[in-house]
Formats: C-alpha cells, sequence, structure tokens
C-alpha cells in the first residue's frame, strides 16, 4: 500500500521574536509571550530606537561565559522605570513584567558592574550631541540634597542633618550646564558638603577630562577652593546671595542644579530613601535621568532642525528674552521668573519655557500660550499675575 506524505507546518515552542533586543535576537527571551505596554512609564517604539543602540552588550554574548537571557532587555527596563517612577516596592511588581527576583537581578547586575551608570553616559552624550554641545562638558555646577530614609535603611549609613533637620541620607550630585548628571554620590545626612566634594569632584575630573569651572553655592566656600585648584585644576566659583535678597530668588547658575533636584522628585521611589545599600541609591538617581532623557529625547521639540530645549528650561524656539533682573512671582507651586523685554518664563520642571506676554498696565501682566501648533494665541484665564511692583 503506498504512503502518502503531506507537509504541514512545524510549530515551535518559541513564537517568531517581534522584538529587536539582544535577549530574543541571541538569547532565550522569545520562550516567553511578549508583554503588551500599558503603562505611561513604559518606554514607546521612538524611545525603544534611541535606547537600545546604547545598551551595553552583556557577557555571555561577548564569550565570557553565563547563561543566555530568558527575558526580554526591554521588558526589563520598562519594569525598572514602572519601580523608579511609581515608587513600588520590589515584590509589588504588576504581574505582566517578568518575575520580581529576576527584574531585581537584572538591576543588581548592572548596578555591581557599572552599567547602569554607562548606559547613562553613552544617553547623556548623545543628548549633549542632539543639542549641539560636546560629548565632554567644560563646565558644571554642585550641590547636595538631604532626604528622609526609611526604616530599612541601617545607622551606618544615615544620620541627622542638622540645618535641614532631616534624619536620613544626603545625595551628592555634580550637574552640567543643562542639568544632565555627571555624577552622584550618597552619603549619611550628617556628611559635610566639603568633605564630601572632595571624594565627588575627584571622581567627575577623572572621567570629564575637559572639565574646569564648577558653580557651588556658599556650603563649599573655605580650604575647598584653594585644595580644588592645586588637586584637580579646578576653578571652584561661589554664587552667594545677597543679604538684602527676601524669600525665592533664582541665582545664576544654582538653579540648574536645583531643577534637577525637582526632577527627581517627581519620581516616587526617590521622594524618601528606600535602599538598604548607597550603590543602589545611586543607582536610582541614575535610572530617573534615564527615564526623563529617554523621554525627552523623541519628543516634538528634538525634530530635525528645532532646538530640543523646551524639558531643559530653555526659553522656545524664536523667543530671546533680554536678561535684566528677574523678579520671582509665586502662584501656588509653581514658580513663575518676569523679566522686561515682553517676555515671561513660565511653568515648573522640564515645561519651562519662554512665551509672550501682553502688559495690561504697569502691574499686570496676562499669560498668553499657544495651545496647538499653528493657532494664535490666546489668554490663560487662570494665570493673572499682579505684581508687587512693576518690571522696569
Amino acid at each position: 500500500m503506498r504512503q502518502l506524505y503531506v507537509l504541514a507546518p512545524v510549530r515551535f515552542n518559541s513564537a517568531a521574536p517581534t522584538c529587536d533586543c539582544v535577549a530574543h535576537r541571541f538569547g532565550n527571551a522569545a520562550d516567553h509571550p511578549e508583554r503588551v505596554r500599558r503603562y505611561p512609564s513604559d518606554m514607546t517604539d521612538a524611545e525603544w530606537a534611541v535606547a537600545r543602540p546604547l545598551l551595553p552588550v552583556p557577557g555571555w554574548l561577548r564569550g565570557r561565559g553565563g547563561r543566555p537571557e530568558a527575558y526580554c532587555h526591554r521588558a526589563m527596563l520598562d519594569a525598572i522605570r514602572y519601580l523608579v517612577d511609581n515608587g513600588i516596592k520590589w515584590r509589588s511588581m504588576p504581574g505582566d513584567f517578568p518575575p520580581w527576583d529576576r527584574v531585581y537581578a537584572f538591576f543588581r547586575r548592572w548596578r555591581d558592574h557599572g552599567l547602569v551608570k554607562e548606559f547613562h553616559d553613552r544617553l547623556r552624550g548623545q543628548v549633549r550631541e542632539k543639542l549641539g554641545r560636546d560629548t565632554e562638558p567644560t563646565a558644571g555646577v554642585i550641590d547636595s540634597q538631604s532626604v528622609k530614609a526609611d526604616a530599612v535603611v541601617g545607622s551606618e549609613s544615615r544620620g541627622f542633618d542638622g540645618g535641614k533637620l532631616v534624619n536620613g541620607r544626603k545625595r551628592h550630585v555634580v550637574v552640567d550646564t543643562l542639568g544632565l548628571l555627571l555624577a552622584v554620590m550618597v552619603t549619611a545626612a550628617d556628611t559635610g558638603d566639603r568633605t564630601a566634594a572632595q571624594v565627588l569632584l575627584r571622581q567627575v575630573t577623572d572621567a570629564h577630562h575637559r572639565l574646569a569651572l564648577i558653580w557651588a553655592d556658599g556650603g563649599y566656600t573655605g580650604s575647598l577652593v584653594e585644595h580644588c585648584l592645586a588637586a584637580f585644576a579646578l576653578v571652584l566659583a561661589i554664587v552667594k546671595r545677597s543679604d538684602d535678597m527676601r524669600g525665592f530668588v533664582v541665582l545664576p547658575k544654582r538653579w540648574i542644579v536645583e531643577r534637577f533636584f525637582a526632577h527627581l522628585m517627581r519620581s516616587r521611589r526617590l521622594v524618601r530613601d528606600f535602599e538598604r545599600r548607597t550603590t543602589s541609591a545611586e543607582a536610582m538617581v541614575y535610572w530617573s535621568m534615564i527615564l526623563l532623557m529617554t523621554a525627552a529625547w523623541p519628543g516634538p521639540m528634538l525634530r530635525e532642525g528645532e532646538p530640543a530645549r523646551r524639558w531643559l528650561g530653555k526659553p522656545a524656539a524664536g523667543h530671546q528674552p533680554r536678561r535684566l533682573r528677574p523678579q520671582c512671582l509665586h502662584l501656588g507651586r509653581r514658580h513663575v521668573q518676569a523679566e522686561q523685554g515682553g517676555h515671561l518664563l513660565a511653568g515648573q520642571g522640564a515645561l519651562t519655557k519662554a512665551v509672550p506676554v501682553r502688559e495690561e498696565s504697569q502691574d499686570a501682566l496676562v499669560v498668553h500660550r499657544q495651545r496647538r501648533p499653528g493657532q494664535s494665541l490666546a489668554p490663560h484665564r487662570h494665570l493673572r499675575l499682579r505684581l508687587r511692583r512693576p518690571c522696569r
């Protein structure tokens, strides 16, 4: 009896890879189902296209041994971004992400081997080039921030800041003139700024050889200025607040690092220090800045031929307000800085930009905003500002 053979499609355990990450192409990530992206912290396709070429190559792919990864790199990044953005516990990871222990192992591996800093530095260089700057900065700003620590933080890495009356930890950071992070060091809150600055500035100057100028506040005065000039060939310029200033006043260059701290406070994981180790706390700061830079990179202000400066707090294209004596207005939680010349710097955080204003009288300004591209400017009914004295 003659036998007939019919060609039938063969079903494999692994589906055809739809993601182009390394774990899908060369690992075993295709064995797990594709995740549906549903959270605001998830990377879009445009954000993933920017981040994927900058990811460090895993050791198992470079012939260093180890088992190929079994979960998608994009899903791992989305899980860590979700944790940093929403401030959840590791064990409270949503079920559509990979298991929490695998996500934490990914976070721990990147933290211990310095891969998160490497990825952050690559992304920062791309952002600086996109904004027309050199990859290596020549100037920066240093400052510190004291935050309360959770009960899991041990006594060996926590202290009491007598100036801020905070029992917890202190974040010492150095940012460039765009507000992008150069280095971060987390210590106990009772650590002095000048003591931590010596160690932090040494790390920064070793990594960035073109750095020649650092702005700082009055807490870094004293012998630190001579030490930086002699040991690091670094000029430490102190920006002091005059005695006749009252209330909130925007100081030159110091507002850059203050805006950086405001960006960190938008990540709920960083509102309070929940990390047992200081290295984990530093890694969380890097992840927060990665989330900010990847979210701002493919935005509408980054189209070809347009300056991407909205999220960095720079004036929008076409507006050039004169740099005169600023006058700050308090509008609830939003600080508005008025300047002479028919412009107003309004907004908060990443949405700070210059918008035209119409002067009603000597002591009143009405803010105008553009609702959609191409439409005329319409006055904002809720933002009528009354000045204590007219802008001169």
